[in-house]
């Protein structure tokens, strides 16, 4: 560190102006014991300006004139306090490129105030100011981010997927195979676009903010859920077999599934949109329901409407029936199936409320057919007679043969008159 020196002595004759000293050190040989006044001064060329010092000091022993320059030592370091390597950093009119571990030392620096500005990938990353008063060993956090996210769907489930990033410096990657999650190191202040795609390259987000806003995050909530589907009878008891059709029309998808016993079905993954869900009556191709539904992650409900039926059946002397077979059908399509009581009735308790049925009765070879509307109490007779329990039919028996002697006798007796005649 050169130093213009000035010594004035107690006469003229021990004046001394101008001593320039490389070093910085002032040696003038076999001067009198006596006080002496020195001044120091250092321009330097690099920061553009002079400090100085002085005092009063006595030959015959080593002085120390301490000049107001210092050491200023700057680490610069990332947003998340990792080094800053190759960062330009500027101290008032001179800059430095930091190493590995983002360290940029300067020397010589004369005591002041200091304009500081880093750049890297030549973006700005830090501005501010520094008094230096004295040595200076400081970290200076800049706006360089790590961007860390996890994919979760609307229900905190984690979704693997497809992604596209661009930030400043030319940043741009395309991530093709299913990730979890997404992390960038070294992000600097400015505009991030963040496209988030599924497996088929269908778009789920688009993220577009300021990369400290990014850096700020730590998940990114997807529209996407699985979808939970319920079909009940409208008093609520569920219904088991029930196929349920869901179709997107946008992009062109179906999802078929069967309720379980608990009425419910499961369709994993669902995007948020329009669909279009048709719910066929149990193991039937009867649509119960089709309706539109705007799916955002919410429970789907489906309540079907019930209808029954009684079906009595009766021989053609208006006697019960048991056993006859008693089927409920939608055209072709059977609904239900059962026997007659001993009352000769069959009841049928949960069937989709139609318009109209058809019911068909069979009891040994003898059938019927008829329609019947919802929730009627419906009597069948049939052209045959029930014999399971002949003592309901003694009566009967007993006056067909009265009837039968009856005319028998009156026969023979129309005989005999003619053949008197």
């Amino acid at each position: 560190m050169g130093v213009n020196y000035t010594v004035m002595g107690p006469s003229s004759k021990l004046n001394f102006r101008g001593i320039y000293s490389r070093s910085g050190t002032l040696i003038i040989r076999q001067l009198p014991i006596m006080r002496y006044h020195v001044k120091a001064v250092n321009c330097s060329n690099v920061f553009g300006r002079c400090v100085e010092a002085e005092g009063e000091y006595e030959p015959g022993k080593r002085s120390t004139l301490i000049l107001p320059i210092h050491s200023v030592k700057l680490r610069i370091l990332s947003n998340s306090s990792k080094p800053l390597k190759n960062a330009y950093v500027k101290l008032g009119p001179t800059g430095l490129r930091t190493g590995e571990d983002g360290l940029a030392w300067f020397m010589g620096v004369p005591e002041g105030r200091y304009e500081i500005e880093v750049k890297w990938k030549n973006l700005t990353v830090y501005e501010g100011s520094m008094d230096v008063a004295g040595s200076v060993e400081e970290d200076l956090r800049t706006r360089i981010y790590d961007i860390n996210l996890k994919f979760l769907t609307s229900s905190g489930k984690s979704y693997p997927c497809l992604l596209s990033f661009t930030a400043p410096t030319g940043i741009n990657v395309t991530v093709d195979n299913p990730v979890n999650s997404f992390r960038m190191e070294y992000v600097p202040e400015g505009s991030c676009n963040l496209v988030i795609y599924t497996f088929d390259g269908v778009k789920l987000r688009e993220l577009k903010t300021k990369c400290s806003d990014m850096a700020k995050m730590k998940t990114i909530s997807l529209p996407i859920s699985d979808m939970k589907l319920r079909v009940a009878w409208s008093d609520g008891e569920p219904i088991k077999g029930c196929k349920v059709i869901v179709k997107e029309p946008i992009h062109g998808w179906k999802f078929e599934a069967v309720t379980d016993e608990n009425g419910t079905v499961t369709f994993k993954d669902m995007i948020f949109s329009e669909y279009l869900i048709r719910v066929n009556y149990l193991y039937t191709p009867i649509s119960v329901k089709v309706f539109n539904q705007t799916f955002r992650g919410d429970k789907i409900r489906v309540k079907i409407e019930r209808a029954r039926l009684e079906i009595r059946v009766r021989d053609f002397l208006g006697n019960p029936i048991k056993d006859a077979d008693v089927s409920v059908l939608c055209g072709a399509i059977p609904l239900g199936k059962a026997k007659t009581d001993a009352n000769g009735i069959a009841r049928f308790e949960k069937l989709i409320n139609l318009p109209i049925y058809t019911v068909h009765v069979r009891y040994g070879t003898t059938e019927m057919e008829t329609s019947v509307k919802p929730n009627e109490v419906v009597d069948v007779k049939l052209n045959t007679l029930q014999i399971s329990n002949p003592q309901t039919y003694l009566k009967y028996i007993i006056a067909a043969a009265i009837i039968a002697i009856v005319i028998g006798v009156s026969i023979k007796l129309v005989s005999y008159v003619r053949s008197t005649l």
